[in-house]
């Protein structure tokens, strides 16, 4: 993540089917960054789980957010298919970011 970022904002379709399998054609999505702080999911009208660094898989939920402590972390994304369904993710590098329900 460039440090003149503030944030990056990420779609995740829920459509396809991912596993926790790397080497499957169903593989988790990815995101590898630098310097993150939060990861705070705007919206998600389905079922996903996230890993961070290789751990455990855990359920995300609307409006989760996530202190990752300003490292590298690695993001990992598994879902059933779902067809319509979306994740939005903000990920911000400024601890000073904040999301707010209008």
């Amino acid at each position: 993540m460039n440090s003149d970022i503030l944030y990056l904002y990420h779609e995740v379709p829920l459509a396809q089917n991912r596993v926790k399998d790397a080497d499957s054609k169903l593989a988790p999505w990815s995101l590898e960054l630098t310097k993150i702080d939060y990861l705070v999911v705007l919206y998600l009208d389905g079922e996903a789980e996230i890993s961070i660094n290789d751990g455990d898989f855990f359920p995300l939920t609307q409006r989760m957010r996530l202190y990752l402590g300003g490292k590298q972390k690695r993001i990992d994304i598994i879902n059933s298919s779902q067809e319509g369904k979306f994740l939005k993710l903000l990920i911000s590098r400024k601890s000073d970011l904040e999301v707010v329900k209008p």
